[in-house]
């Protein structure tokens, strides 16, 4: 009886392996959007960063900054802080490990750069010089989701990542570009 007591404990189904409490990942990369913002009709681009602190299996931490310019010869600029939660969907059995969709919302605070203005110099008949526009804050968030792709353990291919923004009371009418970004992340052990 001692025997069958004792050994019961050796024939018990073995305990799962321990699991990473948290991942985090810092990337960077180039996005492009089309503003709708009354008379621009190009597209702006520039750099931006990221990071990504998941703490469960599917749920993390996500935040960004983004830097977006059009080109001459205004010198608009819109700029980007955002933090918010992240949803990855690691459970798609028709897709292998390394590609992992997710979904994003985030809330911050966007910059717009007014560019710049050209008027007469009334000094100088003839002449013009430039007036550098006013930079206003705005609350914003944003939606949207991309594809991650593992291409070694260390290294992350942010392969495409879509985001509408909205934001929150700017003048005159509103602000909701729809920006597209691809890049690279580092993955921390």
């Amino acid at each position: 009886m001692a025997t069958i007591l004792c050994t019961a404990p050796l024939h018990s189904q073995a305990l799962p392996t321990e699991q990473k409490a948290a991942d985090f990942q810092v990337g960077g990369g180039y996005a492009g959007a089309k503003p709708d913002y009354t008379g621009i009709s190009q597209h702006f681009y520039g750099p931006n960063i990221y990071f990504d602190f998941d703490v469960r299996h599917h749920l993390g931490l996500e935040g960004s900054f983004t830097l977006l310019n059009q080109p001459a010869p205004n010198g608009v600029t819109e700029k980007t802080y955002q933090i918010g939660i992240r949803y990855r969907f690691t459970d798609l059995r028709h897709l292998p490990e390394r590609i992992v969709p997710y979904a994003r919302f985030n809330y911050g605070r966007g910059v717009f750069n007014y560019g710049y203005t050209s008027v007469q110099n009334p000094a100088s008949p003839g002449s013009y010089i430039t007036i550098q526009n006013a930079d206003l804050g705005y609350n914003m968030y944003s939606i949207g989701g991309g594809i991650d792709f593992a291409l070694t353990r260390s290294i992350n291919i942010r392969a495409i990542d879509y985001q509408y923004q909205s934001w929150l009371n700017f003048q005159p009418g509103s602000l909701s570009p729809a920006v597209l970004s691809v890049g690279a992340a580092y993955h921390f052990h």
